[in-house]
């Protein structure tokens, strides 16, 4: 999800991803862990593990990476199974460029469940809790400016949500 180490010639991104258990996971108490390295390459821990079945249709991840000319760099990707089945790979989906350095990247956590999206009002009409699941905040500051920004953005389309200026 975002650079949370590292120097310019490598990185360390924290990735979640939502996902189902398999029956696999639960009964052997086994979560994997994707590491993504400076190729584009995932790689999940731990290896060998042939009964670990992910379902690559629901994993996106986006990296939030602060750049020195004072823009953030938000770049979203999907992961492939290469032709021979063999590795898997990142694909990028979206780029996107926000005025201002990184300050925070927020989302709903990977492991939260919803239990039900929205409440039955008086009026039988419904207030929905979340508007978008895959919704992730990022502020950024504008130091020559003074401002905050915070945007509302889609972490698998890409798409603003909503931009906000203080």
């Amino acid at each position: 999800m975002q650079v949370i180490g590292g120097d310019d010639s490598s990185k360390i991104v924290q990735i979640t991803f939502a996902s189902h258990v398999t029956p696999t996971e639960e009964s052997a108490f086994v979560k994997p862990i994707l590491l993504l390295d400076d190729k584009l390459r995932v790689h999940v821990l731990p290896s060998g593990n042939s009964e670990l079945n992910l379902d690559l249709s629901k994993i996106f991840f986006f990296v939030a990476e602060s750049r020195n000319e004072g823009t953030t760099s938000l770049k979203g990707y999907d992961v492939k199974r290469s032709k021979d089945g063999q590795t898997l790979k990142a694909t990028l989906l979206w780029e996107l460029n926000l005025r201002g350095s990184l300050l925070s990247v927020g989302g709903k956590s990977s492991n939260e469940r919803v239990h039900s999206q929205g409440r039955v009002l008086p009026d039988r009409s419904v207030s929905y809790k979340y508007m978008n699941p895959n919704l992730v905040a990022i502020a950024t500051e504008e130091s020559a400016e003074g401002n905050i920004n915070i945007y509302l953005i889609d972490a698998v389309s890409g798409r603003y949500s909503h931009f906000i200026r203080t």
